[in-house]
């Protein structure tokens, strides 16, 4: 049994110990704890900034955050198909390039084209039918190669029978760029699935 008149001194030595402690704190801003128990300063940590501001708008991107383009055209195509709700499409999807939303409607750019070439793939891996317009009436092979697409309307093929079409729109902004896509019925225009999707600045810089 310890003698009580050590009381009083272990007393002031606890007291004595929070005040450091606490003073430490104030001073240095906060104290962190290592897995040994051990305090030391923190308040040279860095904060991540996430770049927004008071009325910036937050867009939806479905509870993943995706570097990749081709992540982003999977989860929409996928978006797409169930918006069909198990409907059979009775034709081809022709996949347009996506546009600019503007008064023109004719502007596109390297990220239209590239949205385009992976909707193709996406939506053909979900058993959907899906034509590439681009192809050849014949195929034109020369000393540079054996070449099988191309832009120019006089070599296409004029019998290619389109059902559906999937088009798109992208609204840029400075957080990135608002991606817009839907299949529509190419005689009735009726729109049979829709779906959106923000693209941050960084999916498009990596393009």
């Amino acid at each position: 049994m310890k003698p009580s008149y050590l009381l009083p001194v272990l007393l002031v030595t606890v007291l004595t110990a929070c005040s450091s402690t606490n003073n430490s704190a104030q001073n240095n801003e906060g104290l962190c704890e290592s897995s040994t128990g051990d305090s030391y300063p923190c308040d040279d940590l860095e904060i991540p900034q996430t770049g927004a501001s008071d009325g910036d708008f937050s867009y939806d991107t479905g509870g993943a955050n995706f570097r990749l383009l081709h992540e982003y055209t999977e989860q929409m195509a996928g978006n797409l198909y169930d918006d069909l709700e198990g409907a059979k499409l009775n034709g081809l999807i022709l996949v347009a390039s996506f546009v600019y939303f503007d008064t023109t409607l004719q502007k596109t750019s390297h990220l239209g084209n590239q949205l385009a070439e992976y909707f193709i793939n996406d939506l053909q891996a979900l058993g959907l039918p899906v034509s590439d317009h681009k192809l050849r009436a014949t195929i034109q092979v020369n000393e540079l190669g054996d070449f099988a697409l191309s832009r120019d309307l006089d070599e296409l093929n004029p019998n290619l029978v389109i059902e559906y079409v999937l088009t798109g729109t992208l609204v840029q902004s400075e957080r990135g760029v608002v991606v817009n896509a839907r299949i529509t019925h190419h005689k009735t225009n009726k729109v049979v699935a829709s779906t959106s999707k923000f693209l941050p600045n960084i999916v498009v810089a990596n393009l």
